[in-house]
């Protein structure tokens, strides 16, 4: 399981994690242009 996790699932976390920071940009962008209107 450690061997698994470190292989595969590492690079699958890097992914999910990429994915969140982009998806709370995209949300703080997204509030800041709704309020500067």
């Amino acid at each position: 399981m450690n061997i698994h996790f470190g292989g595969l699932s590492r690079n699958m976390l890097m992914k999910i994690f990429l994915f969140l920071i982009a998806l709370t940009w995209g949300g703080i962008i997204v509030v800041a242009s709704f309020r500067r209107k």
